[in-house]
């Protein structure tokens, strides 16, 4: 193989990044920045290194200087002259209104819907029941929504005041942030905390694809009243700190546990003596993993700031409290009964990693909602049951669904 072919190419690449990179600094520098219009005309007060202080109405920014509107007159100043820079924030948004809705929603869940039984925050009910958690799940928004706008209705306005009696580095991280703020953007909000909400690929669900029967399947009976979704709740809690444009590191929990399910089967035989048999099959299964994670942001200069898609990958420690017991019970007429039970047990922490993939929009530099998926790979297998047809696999799992981000 000769690698000289593939070194060449990568030199190529890298060479081609920066030079996009070169062109996209090039053209921002002469080219308006576009300001949220709540902010235009807002009132600035701009002090510069010789304290005289020069106040308008904001008109634009360009490069590295801001124009201001002052007597029907447009005057430009060089930001990078500049000690300190006010600008009054008139926005009264809905974000406390939406903030409150889907928190009061997301508890209303929690609280109602979510079993209290499972080992995770899997949604639990049957499809009957539907019309009263959803008057639950309106309540709950309804009263949160109420008061985030309390809230939104309270804040008056505030003044945005911005430094630049610092380095280079620092003025050029400055005018950044300055830019976010105009523009309303997210990038300046390095703090991320995250929720993930997923439908897990378990043991269940792999019943429920060979049946369209939740309670009976191929002889066997489901002795749970309600039916367990496959849908976690709080598959995955992460906060990480973005410690460069396009790269994030952080820590997560990741509950990684499946529903638990009892089957079982019941028969019997006359043949001059009485027997019965009873085949129990049953999975408990709880985890949760903590892991140190990395998440990379390969298309930030490219798509829309109010995008993001982020590619993560972690490792760390899985506790694995998982129980399988298949048990057949034999009952002969006037004798004791005949126990043969098939038992696995895995009480450890292990060694785990997690790898996700997410598609962000972000609603508000403070809140983002976002598409994901993950996989938790843990060493351990979980057994065949061949009553159902399955085979091992892994004790990880994957998810699918949607996540809920509150930047800082």
């Amino acid at each position: 193989m000769n690698y000289k072919f593939y070194y060449f190419y990568i030199i190529l690449i890298i060479c081609l990044s920066n030079l996009i990179n070169a062109q996209d600094e090039n053209l921002k520098t002469n080219q308006w920045v576009k300001i949220d219009k709540e902010l235009i005309y807002s009132i600035v007060i701009a002090t510069d290194s010789n304290q005289q202080i020069t106040k308008g109405l904001l008109y634009g920014i360009k490069g590295d200087s801001i124009y201001l509107s002052l007597k029907n007159e447009m005057i430009k100043l060089n930001i990078r002259d500049l000690i300190t820079l006010s600008i009054e924030d008139r926005r009264t948004s809905n974000r406390g209104f939406v903030f409150g809705t889907i928190g009061g929603m997301y508890l209303g869940t929690l609280l109602f819907i979510s079993s209290k039984d499972q080992p995770a925050r899997y949604l639990e009910y049957n499809d009957d029941e539907a019309g009263v958690f959803a008057l639950y799940e309106l309540l709950f928004a309804t009263v949160g929504g109420g008061l985030g706008y309390l809230i939104d209705r309270s804040s008056g306005d505030k003044q945005e005041v911005f430094y630049f009696n610092q380095d280079e580095e620092g003025i050029d991280k400055e005018i950044k942030e300055l830019e976010n703020f105009l523009t309303n953007g997210s990038a300046s909000k390095k703090m991320k905390m995250s929720f993930h909400l997923s439908q897990v690929n378990t043991r269940i669900s792999e019943i429920q694809d060979k049946t369209n029967n939740s309670y009976y399947w191929n002889g066997y009976y489901n002795s749970n009243y309600y039916e367990i979704k496959n849908f976690n709740m709080l598959r995955n809690l992460s906060l990480t700190y973005e410690i460069f444009e396009k790269l994030e590191i952080g820590i997560a929990l990741s509950w990684f546990g499946e529903p638990s399910f009892n089957y079982f089967k019941s028969d019997y035989r006359y043949d001059s003596i009485y027997t019965s048999y009873t085949n129990t099959i049953s999975q408990s299964y709880d985890g949760l993993g903590y892991y140190v994670i990395i998440n990379y942001k390969p298309l930030r200069n490219i798509i829309p700031e109010y995008f993001d898609i982020l590619i993560g990958a972690g490792v760390g420690l899985g506790k694995v409290d998982y129980i399988f017991k298949n048990e057949t019970v034999t009952q002969i007429f006037e004798s004791g009964p005949i126990i043969v039970t098939d038992e696995t047990i895995i009480d450890e922490i292990l060694f785990s990693s997690i790898i996700t993939g997410e598609l962000k929009y972000f609603v508000y530099p403070e809140l983002s909602i976002s598409i994901q998926a993950d996989y938790i790979y843990l060493p351990e297998k979980i057994p065949t049951i061949p009553e159902f047809e399955m085979e091992e696999r892994n004790l990880g799992n994957f998810s699918f669904g949607l996540g809920i981000g509150f930047n800082f």
